[in-house]
């Protein structure tokens, strides 16, 4: 591993070679690198450059030649006096400027920035690990930026940022989110956009409640967006709440859920947009909370989001979710993070309105994960600020079908194509494994209760959803478990189906003798028939799970 310290002097930390203008105890090469880093292309792990940036001439020429020299993924660590105080001006030999907000032309959390940086002349591409001002003497501050080289960089077409590495790489048209002309100064803090489709009454009732009764309502837009609703009556319920502070909007027609999710971000007025679902719920001072944290930041985010308590229908909580750090604050590697599981629910989350005019609303082709998909693309586009303290609640529902995990499957490879190049395929085998992992968990809670059919079916869901060696193993183990039933049982001919399936995977030749167990204890029901009941039992589950194995030459 190849980590370099520039403009070492008499400080390199050990590990690292040390490059500087002027020989000395620490210093490995000799060389200017004003002009340019004495490494080739792609050789660097990681990049230090601690008071040294400032000493050079070109910002832009500094920031394309780390990003040259470093390979994919590297670290660069960059500790630069800031002209917020004094320490940026103060010493003669300081000929180039920077503050935090200098580092956003370089990284694609600012896209805007990022943009007009390539037509300045960038030609690299960083993500922000973090990026803050540090008191480091009085009236200095140092900006301290952790940042990751991405490579390839995105290229800029019709003023967005393409991944061209791979040109087929974003077939999604995600749904435009037309920015708004009033500017944020005669706009409401927050828009609290509520999509309701045949709500249940109680549970509407209940989480208006809790919206109305925050502190900071009187900074709020409050609407609901009724997606046609044909068996309740959504207006006369906002009209009994009494409030001049709800207002409603009707579609004219039924849209679906994620296209009424579009329509409350294009209706939300709000800087900052929060959706909230009939039956979910924000406990006192999660508005106060979160937009002082906001506020509070020291780098510019584009979303954020507080732990949050998994609650039933009768609203007792049944588990918080898990915490991510225990402290507020801007949440570093967030998207390696939340690219591999959803560790979010919209009850929880807000996000800027300016984040969903730049990155698009909810992609209908992500079904029941499009907001988990969304929060990808939130991690992949913006800083996300975390609170630690649980301020809302999430009302669990228990899905009938395996379709979740089907619509799982394709929100990972939709991200897959504007994830990062250098970790795309990583995340999203990752992310494929976890939610294999997850079926099988539930595929045994199935079998535990005897429904074969939902048991099986999770086992199919997981093997779809990965197909690596560690998930074939445990799909045996859960087999081995199994108390078989009699192959009258159609569950258990869709097993024998399953088995016979992984078996030509070639993968595990253990699977073999799980399918000649199959064999034998059709064999045995066969031989155990009377001569009158073999007709019957041949046309049912038990002779097509004969046919079956003898198709597949299983002898």
């Amino acid at each position: 591993m190849l980590r370099v310290d520039i403009g070492c002097g008499d400080s390199k930390p050990d590990g690292y070679v040390g490059v500087d203008i002027h020989p000395g105890p620490g210093v490995d090469i000799v060389a200017d690198i004003s002009q340019r880093l004495p490494f080739d292309d792609n050789t660097v792990d990681e990049l230090r450059a601690y008071d040294v940036v400032e000493h050079l001439p070109d910002r832009l020429n500094t920031m394309n030649e780390i990003w040259r020299v470093c390979k994919p993924g590297a670290r660069v660590d960059i500790y630069v006096p800031s002209t917020d105080a004094r320490g940026a001006f103060q010493d003669p030999t300081h000929i180039s400027f920077w503050n935090i907000h200098s580092f956003y032309y370089f990284c694609l959390e600012y896209a805007a920035y990022y943009r007009l940086c390539r037509k300045y002349g960038f030609h690299g591409a960083f993500r922000i690990e973090s990026l803050q001002d540090v008191t480091s003497a009085p009236d200095v501050i140092h900006v301290h930026a952790l940042l990751e080289v991405v490579k390839p960089p995105p290229q800029l077409v019709n003023n967005q940022l393409v991944w061209v590495d791979e040109p087929q790489r974003s077939p999604y048209q995600f749904p435009a989110i037309a920015p708004l002309t009033t500017p944020d100064a005669t706009r409401p803090f927050w828009s609290v956009m509520i999509p309701v489709h045949n709500p249940t009454p109680a549970l509407l009732n209940e989480t208006l409640s809790t919206v109305l009764n925050q502190p900071a309502v009187a900074e709020m837009q409050i609407e609901l967006v009724d997606d046609a609703s044909d068996g309740v009556d959504v207006a006369a319920l906002v009209q009994a709440m009494g409030s001049d502070r709800l207002s409603y909007h009707r579609l004219p027609q039924h849209q679906g859920a994620i296209a009424t999710l579009n329509t409350c971000l294009q209706r939300a007025q709000g800087q900052w947009v929060h959706l909230l679902h009939p039956g979910d719920l924000v406990l006192p001072q999660f508005y106060t909370q979160l937009r002082a944290g906001i506020e509070a930041s020291p780098q510019a985010v584009g979303a954020a989001f507080c732990r949050y308590a998994h609650i039933d229908d009768q609203r007792s909580q049944r588990y918080l979710s898990e915490q991510e750090q225990p402290t507020a604050g801007v949440l570093p590697r967030w998207l390696e993070r939340i690219a591999v599981a959803q560790r979010t629910q919209l009850p929880s989350l807000v996000v800027k309105r300016a984040t969903y005019e730049a990155m698009g609303g909810f992609l209908p082709e992500a079904g029941t994960a499009a907001d988990w998909e969304m929060a990808k693309r939130i991690a992949a586009c913006t800083l996300v600020w975390y609170e630690p303290q649980p301020l809302a609640c999430y009302r669990l529902r228990s899905p009938a079908t395996a379709q979740p995990l089907h619509d799982t499957r394709r929100a990972i490879d939709i991200a897959e194509t504007y994830l990062p190049a250098s970790l795309a395929a990583t995340l999203s085998a990752q992310a494929r494994d976890h939610y294999a992992a997850g079926a099988l968990t539930t595929a045994q809670q199935w079998f535990s209760r005897g429904d074969w059919p939902r048991a099986i079916a999770q086992l199919q869901e997981s093997l779809q959803c990965s197909q690596s060696d560690a998930v074939k193993d445990a799909v045996i183990q859960v087999i081995r478990q199994l108390d078989m039933p009699t192959l009258s049982d159609p569950a258990l001919l869709n097993l024998s189906r399953q088995l016979i399936a992984l078996q030509q995977s070639g993968h595990n030749p253990e699977l073999l003798t799980e399918i000649k167990s199959v064999r034998d204890t059709v064999a045995q029901q066969l031989l155990n028939l009377q001569d009158d009941q073999l007709e019957t039992a041949y046309a049912n589950a038990l002779g097509k799970a004969h046919q079956l194995l003898v198709q597949h030459r299983v002898k």
